[in-house]
């Protein structure tokens, strides 16, 4: 689970600037063709695809996409971090169990204590990011709630 969550987290980072890209523009899915290379759409240089209905985008990152840019990053390193945690405290009952000693388990069980504590901390550093990603998208879209974004999306 942890290596399943780092690669997700790293895939994440290197994905942000679309999706902070495609959150501000309030579009789930392109509208024709893979990443909008069919139907005679055009790509901005760094700012996506284009599409004929729609308004040309500017070639310039707004406040809002730029936060939404910062926290998306922001949360992904922090959630490769706990990841990371959650592998380093599998690793300490591996350990543990191929030791069969007292001192080590005693060992082990501190070390758990601090990484469960670590865990937390970082859980709560996640959901401020998130409560600022909510932040951003009510003042981007403010007449759009959650659900109804749910709904809206194919």
């Amino acid at each position: 689970m942890g290596v399943w969550g780092a690669a997700v987290s790293v895939f994440c980072t290197f994905t942000a600037k679309h999706k902070a890209m495609e959150m501000i523009s309030g579009g789930g899915k392109h509208h024709s063709g893979h990443h909008g290379h069919k139907g005679g759409n055009i790509e901005m240089e760094g700012r996506g695809p284009h599409h004929p209905d729609h308004p040309k985008p500017s070639p310039y990152v707004s406040r809002e996409e730029f936060d939404l840019y910062d926290a998306i990053k922001t949360m992904s390193a922090i959630s490769f971090c706990l990841f990371c945690k959650m592998i380093a405290l599998g690793k300490c009952g591996k350990r543990a169990t191929w030791r069969n000693k007292s001192n080590v388990t005693k060992w082990v069980l501190k070390k758990s204590c601090l990484c469960a504590m670590l865990l937390v901390v970082m859980s709560m550093f996640c959901g401020m990011q998130g409560h600022h990603i909510q932040k951003i998208m009510k003042r981007v879209h403010p007449s759009k709630t959650h659900h109804s974004q749910m709904e809206d999306m194919p």
